[in-house]
């Protein structure tokens, strides 16, 4: 009887490590059930998000922290892209690697062209731009241009100026005349860093910098010294 009772111990005890070896695993690790279910989800999306691109699966990892399936998939230039799938018995693909990079490629290019045309509204009144940056943050398709967008996207501006030895009064009035030339534009805000000189009278640190909102009048304690 004792000898059954020890056995019946040593059994429950095996099962329960069996049990809790094999959550710790899937926990950390995934389980081959649920990756093939993951590997056969992503391929169905690639053939219907992505037909007719030369696309392969190269590898997977599971990162235990979100509970998902990474997959490399590349293309026929061999770039590499990361997917995501999500789900145990139901899984979607969460992350599209290929969609992320041409988003983030449009955006750089609808930028740039935000750049290019604000940097030379402002060199018609001011000739110390040193450069315009115009950040983006939504989803677009890849043939919008920024021409399409300018009166409704709203955009971060970061401005800087080549202020040589300029005080903190010639400053204010630069950022009055930034302030007034965007006025046409959709912006959230902008900032403006004025640069002073180096030891070689080059613009070489930002010496003043000014936080312009759109619904605000620039003051002159916006202006804000920084060394």
């Amino acid at each position: 009887m004792i000898e059954l009772k020890k056995k019946a111990i040593i059994t429950g005890l095996s099962l329960l490590i069996l049990v809790t070896g094999c959550y710790v695993y899937n926990a950390f690790y995934g389980n081959p059930f649920s990756r093939a279910l993951a590997e056969q989800k992503l391929s169905a999306y690639l053939q219907e998000a992505h037909a007719g691109e030369t696309l392969n699966m190269k590898g997977s990892s599971y990162n235990f922290k979100f509970a998902e399936y990474l997959f490399r998939v590349s293309d026929e230039r061999n770039d590499e892209y990361i997917f995501s799938v999500k789900g145990g018995l139901h899984p979607a693909v969460t992350n599209d690697g290929i969609k992320e990079a041409r988003q983030e490629k449009t955006r750089a290019r609808i930028s740039k062209e935000a750049s290019n045309e604000i940097k030379r509204e402002l060199e018609k009144k001011l000739k110390n731009v040193i450069d315009v940056q115009v950040s983006l943050s939504g989803s677009y398709d890849v043939n919008t241009n920024w021409k399409k967008l300018k009166q409704t996207e709203p955009i971060a501006v970061t401005v800087t100026l080549n202020s040589g030895r300029d005080g903190r009064r010639q400053v204010y009035d630069q950022a009055k005349v930034v302030k007034k030339l965007l006025s046409g534009y959709h912006y959230e805000n902008i900032e403006i860093d004025s640069m002073g000189l180096d030891g070689e009278d080059r613009p070489g640190y930002v010496k003043y910098s000014v936080h312009v909102l759109k619904d605000r009048a620039i003051a002159i304690e916006d202006v804000e010294k920084t060394l």
